[in-house]
């Protein structure tokens, strides 16, 4: 299965589409070098990434260890705010990968339907709000 990329800018993000299939711990830690560049080349923290179109063949213990990895090399990640669209079929390995996102301080979150992905991601956060 091929992967392919589409990025765009928006007003209020940058949205990066990915096709493909994603079986190796490598292709993951790929596509998050992907969003860190993308965040840093458009001067944007907040990234729709519409994965709903990419096969995920890992096991759930990969999804913990690509967190772990956020905390150690890719701590940009700790600035960034993502809504990660996927296929339902998926939910499992995402939902993992979200619960142990957020608990270790980053701000990702999962959808399955891209509107309410975008609706949350162009929310403002409480702290942002008090600064208007």
């Amino acid at each position: 299965m091929k992967s392919d990329i589409i990025i765009e800018r928006k007003e209020d993000y940058v949205m990066v589409k990915a096709s493909g299939l994603r079986n190796t711990f490598t292709q993951i830690i790929e596509g998050t070098e992907r969003l860190i560049d993308v965040s840093k080349h458009y001067d944007c923290k907040n990234i729709l990434a519409d994965y709903s179109e990419i096969t995920f063949d890992l096991n759930l213990t990969e999804a913990f260890n690509i967190v772990k990895l956020y905390e150690s090399k890719f701590t940009e990640f700790y600035n960034m705010r993502i809504a990660v669209i996927i296929d339902p079929e998926f939910i499992e390995i995402a939902s993992l990968w979200e619960r142990v996102s957020i608990k270790r301080g980053f701000d990702n979150k999962i959808f399955t339907e891209i509107n309410a992905g975008l609706l949350w991601l162009t929310q403002k956060t409480p702290a942002e709000s008090s600064n208007d």
